[in-house]
């Protein structure tokens, strides 16, 4: 028996061998909240002759698939597997200190899936268990604010759901430690960037609608050039950005959070490195008395050498 609302809700992950095979779960996440839900095709009869309204015999429902997205506070602790399936490869260097450099992988997330289980508490006590395989993320982002937390948000595409399959006990990481925007710091050009907000997230272009006939879902593949875009919002504070934007400029780009804590002797951190940033507008406006704000959306292009992007976490997990 458990509290019948949300408070004894669990999430649970394991990495799959092979596409949509579930396995049990056994790496446990805190999570803000889900929106995983069942997408349905109604294939209804246009034939006439049996009177003005559809007959209850002439349609047939179809479960497709299931998407939604799933939201975290970024912890110091635990998110090297959540980190390689969102960008395909998660290298782990290191002994007591450890760092989980993850990069866009060769093959686009392929051969790269998870079974998800999600408990929800109904009112009776009980934590339904919907257990979700082939799970791949299909978009993240990562974004925080003045007076706001790191967070994580990642939107999931998902073969198929049971709900007779048993509720895992959870297990979760002890110590875990969440980022904030005061642990931020932001370069541009190698200078330092006064921010008040920050994201930055990708969409790899999977496809997820490889369908076939008996009811048959096929690992989503990538179908298009992975975009990876952000936004900053600064100051007008002079006309450095404006010029920037406008002539096209390309400028490496880093965002670092660090705690205040330390592993051994280094702090925990997350760094993510963008090579080669540019800036899509800068379009200082006069909309009141205020000061002028300068929101800066941009583009993450490849320089053909390094990473588009490479997200390094400094942790002491032994293991995405």
């Amino acid at each position: 028996m458990a509290i019948g609302s949300g408070l004894s809700a669990q999430l649970g992950m394991k990495a799959e061998s092979t596409y949509g095979t579930a396995v049990t779960v056994d790496r446990w996440f805190e999570f803000t909240k889900e929106s995983i839900v069942p997408v349905y095709e109604d294939i209804d009869s246009q034939a006439i002759g049996r009177g003005r309204v559809l007959g209850a015999d002439r349609t047939k429902r179809v479960i497709v698939g299931y998407t939604g997205d799933i939201e975290f506070e970024i912890t110091n602790k635990n998110f090297g597997l959540i980190y390689q399936h969102m960008l395909g490869q998660n290298t782990v260097t290191g002994t007591t200190e450890r760092t989980h450099t993850c990069i866009l992988d060769a093959l686009a997330q392929q051969g790269k899936s998870m079974t998800v289980q999600i408990g929800r508490p109904s009112i009776d006590g009980t934590v339904q268990p919907f257990t979700y395989a082939g799970g791949k993320i299909t978009k993240w982002e990562l974004s925080a604010a003045i007076g706001e937390k790191l967070m994580l948000t990642t939107s999931w595409d998902f073969k198929s759901m049971l709900t007779a399959t048993a509720l895992a006990t959870p297990s979760y990481v002890a110590s875990q430690e969440m980022y904030i925007f005061n642990e931020l710091a932001v370069t541009y050009g190698g200078d330092v960037f006064h921010t008040k907000s920050m994201k930055i997230g990708a969409d790899p272009k999977l496809d997820t609608d490889r369908r076939f006939s008996s009811q048959v879902k096929k690992e989503p593949l990538a179908g298009g050039m992975t975009d990876i875009t952000g936004e900053l919002e600064g100051e007008f504070e002079s006309l450095t950005m404006y010029n920037n934007t406008v002539a096209g400029t390309q400028a490496a780009m880093v965002f670092t959070f660090t705690l205040a804590t330390l592993m051994a002797t280094n702090p925990f951190k997350i760094e993510i490195t963008l090579p080669v940033a540019q800036m899509l507008t800068a379009e200082p406006k006069v909309e009141s008395p205020e000061i002028i704000k300068l929101p800066l959306p941009f583009r993450v292009l490849d320089d053909r050498t390094n990473p588009p992007i490479t997200l390094a976490s400094h942790t002491t997990d032994t293991a995405a």
